[in-house]
């Protein structure tokens, strides 16, 4: 019996400034995720972009956030290449797995709830939907 381990990456994507961002509103209620139709994502966008030794040259952490949500195509490609697939054929990802078990979830989390990636559809799966409030600094 093989030991099965979970490794979750959770993408944050944050619509509120890190400082000075206003406070979310009180959380509503939350709805049933069961209810709730998955978030499409328009096709990633698998051409052109930055030569790898310059984006590993221009690589750094910050930890400002911009008060604007990350827009739909920008998320899509951020998906795609944390835990996409690049070979529908085979049903091979484009991030490797130990021994290709394919344990890996990928949820975002913004203002408006949680989702976990569906890769396999290229879309959101609706885990939560409320507001998701940040602290201020």
């Amino acid at each position: 019996m093989r030991h099965r381990v979970s490794t979750m990456v959770v993408l944050l994507v944050v619509a509120f400034a890190a400082h000075g961002a206003a406070q979310a509103p009180a959380p509503a209620a939350p709805a049933p995720a069961q209810e709730l139709a998955p978030v499409p994502l328009p096709p990633p966008q698998t051409d052109g972009g930055m030569p790898l030794m310059k984006a590993l040259k221009l690589r750094a952490s910050s930890r400002a956030f911009a008060p604007d949500p990350i827009p739909a195509q920008t998320l899509s490609n951020l998906l795609w290449a944390a835990w996409g697939i690049n070979r529908p054929q085979e049903g091979k990802r484009t991030a490797p797995s130990a021994r290709n078990w394919q344990e890996i979830d990928v949820v975002v989390v913004n203002a408006t709830g949680a989702y976990l990636y569906d890769a396999k559809a290229h879309k959101q799966i609706v885990v939560l939907a409320q507001t998701v409030g940040f602290p201020k600094k």
